[in-house]
Order: C-alpha cells, then sequence, then structure tokens
C-alpha cells in the first residue's frame, strides 16, 4: 500500500488486462462483455441490447483497445500484457471467417443461379 499524507493509506489499483480485455472485446464484444469487465456498466448495458450498436461499436472499441486508448473505468489504461501472436491469430481467424462468409455467399449465387436456369 501507498500512504498520502492527507487520507492515509490509499490501496493500489490493478490496471485491467489488455489481453483478457480485447479477447472479450473479440469474442463476447456484441453483448458488451469487454466493458462490464472494465467497469463500463452503463454502456456495457447499452452494447447489450443494442449488439454492440449493430457491431460498429464493438469494432471501435476493438481497434482502440489494439491502438492503447481503453481505459477502464477508473481512468487507468490497460495492462500491456498482449503479445503480438494473439493479435496475429485474431486476425487470421476474422480473415478466414469473412472469407468463408463471402465464399459461402458466391457459392449460394451461384447454386441459386443454377437452379433457377434449370427451372426457368
Amino acid at each position: 500500500m501507498e500512504y498520502n499524507t492527507n487520507n492515509g493509506y490509499v490501496p493500489q489499483v490493478q490496471p485491467k488486462s489488455k489481453l483478457v480485455t480485447l479477447l472479450l472485446c473479440y469474442f463476447l464484444g456484441g453483448w458488451g462483455v469487454h466493458r462490464f469487465y472494465n467497469g463500463k456498466i452503463g454502456t456495457g448495458i447499452l452494447w447489450l441490447l443494442t449488439g454492440g450498436l449493430c457491431g460498429v461499436g464493438t469494432l471501435i472499441d476493438f481497434i482502440v483497445i489494439l491502438s492503447n486508448g481503453f481505459k477502464s473505468k477508473n481512468g487507468m489504461p490497460l495492462r500491456n500484457d498482449l503479445p503480438t501472436w494473439v493479435i496475429i491469430l485474431l486476425i487470421a481467424i476474422w480473415v478466414v471467417l469473412v472469407g468463408i462468409l463471402a465464399l459461402s455467399g458466391a457459392f449460394l449465387t451461384v447454386i441459386g443461379g443454377l437452379f433457377s436456369s434449370l427451372l426457368g
């Protein structure tokens, strides 16, 4: 504990983990879990009710967390315990998922076109 001459002993507040915050944002950001974890209850409820503001707020939070701009409710920056490989892995997973969705959409369009030409 640190001694403050005005108020006596002041407990040290440990900063929240950047790694945990980023993972919560990535996997559960639409429900605002990363905001609840950092003590931001009001915006956590807003994210929960709006699906992370339709995903846009979650994407912005993800970028802000990576750029060291995200702070916990008490204004403390997050503890930088984020290894580079985690960032690369998360981005790779995102790219693969977007690719699968894009390909499945294109695949369904081609199959739909084939069936409509065969039937019509």
